[in-house]
């Protein structure tokens, strides 16, 4: 499955390589240049001087694509093992809240604390019967079907 890469994200890495030299020197040539061939394609404009903070002001696309290009080609064995410690437990706690969040026991215990209060609620209003008398057309009309049913 293709995933298409937000033409945005190529224009905030390209900048964001620029600041960073050392590491646009690690990444092969033909990569680079792929980048800056689809950065140079948007409309986008990013400016990044390298003293804010990154994490704030790119898309999580570019976070992406910046980690695997700086994992694959920059990092050395230690970082890698770093980065991938840092990724595995970011999926941990991703995975955590969702199960928190869809965890069938406590979605049934929701609508069951929802249901006793509706339940309380219809405890309190008065219900009252109402009893409708026939009219004598009704009556009437009883009496006819009640003799055409016993012939």
């Amino acid at each position: 499955m293709e995933q298409r890469i937000n033409p945005k994200t190529y224009v905030e890495l390209e900048k964001i390589l620029e600041q960073q030299v050392y590491v646009a020197k690690k990444i092969p040539k033909h990569i680079l240049n792929y980048i800056y061939e689809k950065a140079s394609k948007s409309n986008y404009s990013f400016a990044y001087s390298g003293e804010d903070d990154i994490l704030k002001l790119v898309d999580k696309q570019t976070l992406i694509l910046y980690t695997f290009l700086y994992t694959k080609y920059v990092a050395d064995g230690k970082q890698k093992n770093e980065i991938k410690e840092i990724l595995i437990e970011n999926e941990n706690k991703k995975q955590q809240r969702l199960t928190e969040k869809y965890n069938p026991s406590d979605m049934f215990k929701k609508n069951q604390i929802n249901d006793s209060i509706n339940d309380v609620k219809k405890s309190e209003t008065n219900i009252q019967m109402v009893v409708y008398k026939k009219g004598i057309w009704e009556k009437i009309k009883f009496w006819f079907s009640k003799l055409i049913r016993k012939k």
